[in-house]
């Protein structure tokens, strides 16, 4: 659980929060701290409202699939960052050969830190935004986010590499 100090808002600059999450690889399931999976990387985070909705299985996530040979050129790593518990994005990931890593936020704690999160009173319940966050040794460097579910141009595999070069360039 995070402390009242480290609820605030995080800004470009600032440090995550050294929270543990499930985290979902090709092997499996395991839980991992926010600092031992960004420690010493160069990290590009998609953020999504979640597991079988329209646009993240249709478009987004294949996407990205699509483009990770040239976004792994950038990134140490790239990962799907959503609210949903860890069992659902497990079945989503085999269900549509998912190869992306998951974050499993499911309690919200690191989509809020990031101020990342869509309320519940429009949705069915608390969900991410449409995101793409770089961050490099747990620190966040730029953020790039819808304000809906819907899936548009600011949060496409070329709008990370735009970012990238905005802020390594």
């Amino acid at each position: 659980m995070l402390s009242r100090a480290s609820k605030r808002y995080l800004m470009v600059g600032d440090k995550l929060p050294n929270i543990t999450l499930p985290y979902i690889t090709s092997s499996g399931l395991e839980m991992a701290s926010v600092h031992s999976l960004f420690s010493s990387k160069k990290s590009l985070v998609i953020g999504h409202p979640g597991a079988f909705t329209k646009f993240s299985t249709n478009s987004q996530v294949p996407d990205f699939q699509k483009a990770l040979p040239e976004l792994s050129e950038k990134f140490d790593q790239v990962l799907c960052l959503s609210v949903n518990d860890p069992f659902e994005l497990g079945h989503w990931k085999q269900k549509y050969g998912i190869q992306l890593n998951m974050l499993c936020d499911f309690k919200g704690d690191l989509t809020r830190v990031l101020e990342l999160g869509l309320p519940d009173t429009e949705f069915f319940s608390f969900c991410c935004k449409r995101t793409l966050v770089i961050i490099k040794d747990t620190k966040v460097l730029g953020v790039s986010a819808e304000n809906s579910v819907q899936y548009t141009e600011k949060t496409t595999p070329e709008a990370a590499l735009k970012l990238y070069n905005s802020v390594f360039n």
